[in-house]
């Protein structure tokens, strides 16, 4: 899913955004790519993931215009202006915010849904890790998600490993991390002059926190085992 430029484009840069909860409703894995913007494997240091320690949020976008999108809901937040201290109150402060970025980010109400750009925002409250979903589509939309989330770049075919192995799996912290980052790795491959490599974040023990590089080496060696054990299947075979 593009960030810039002319939505008609076939390819450019591009988004994804995979969030699974895990079977401890006290956890959550957020999982994107780092933003690539100057041509094949050049990394930029840009962050998709802005997490706001102090209010206990962390959001990021999709589309065109995704990090001005992002940004804007970040210090509205902030602010105070646009409150998501709860599940009462969250969807609805993300469908007026969402009504106002339509006007400010010029998004015309006939643009297809499929390339109108969103957020998405998760909480770290007493109530635990609540995800959310917002389009600027016409009448804007928001909801509260408790399923898998996968935003992003429709013609990537790694979207069907995390489609498939997520329902069929036990959800548990590893298993999130594991297929997460290895859908993530994939897209990379697939597409690495758009995807960045894998950026993962998870909220477990009260604190949402950026996996270490020890930690995305060793889940990154796993990923790599099992396209090695697809191919010498498939030699033997």
């Amino acid at each position: 899913m593009q960030l810039y430029g002319d939505e008609s484009l076939e390819e450019g840069p591009l988004t994804l955004h995979i969030v699974l909860p895990t079977r401890n409703p006290e956890s959550i894995v957020w999982i994107t790519d780092t933003l690539v913007d100057v041509g094949f494997d050049n990394v930029a240091s840009i962050e998709k993931i802005t997490y706001l320690r102090e209010r206990k949020v962390a959001c990021s976008a999709w589309g065109f215009r995704a990090l001005p999108l992002r940004d804007e809901l970040a210090a509205r937040i902030s602010s105070g202006d646009v409150d998501v201290s709860s599940p009462g109150v969250a969807p609805d402060s993300l469908r007026r915010f969402c009504t106002d970025m339509k006007v400010l980010l010029g998004i015309p109400s006939s643009q297809p849904a499929d390339s109108v750009p969103g957020v998405i925002l998760t909480t770290f409250y007493d109530c635990g890790p609540q995800v959310y979903f917002a389009s600027c589509v016409s009448p804007p939309a928001a909801a509260r998600v408790e399923n898998l989330i996968c935003i992003g770049d429709q013609r990537n075919a790694a979207r069907i490993f995390i489609d498939h192995y997520y329902q069929r799996s036990g959800k548990t912290m590893e298993e999130a991390l594991a297929l997460g980052i290895h859908t993530m790795r994939l897209a990379h491959a697939t597409k690495a002059a758009y995807i960045g490599p894998p950026n993962a974040w998870a909220y477990r023990n009260g604190v949402f926190a950026k996996l270490t590089l020890a930690e995305m080496t060793k889940y990154t060696e796993t990923s790599m085992s099992i396209d090695l054990a697809i191919l010498n299947s498939a030699r033997e075979s």
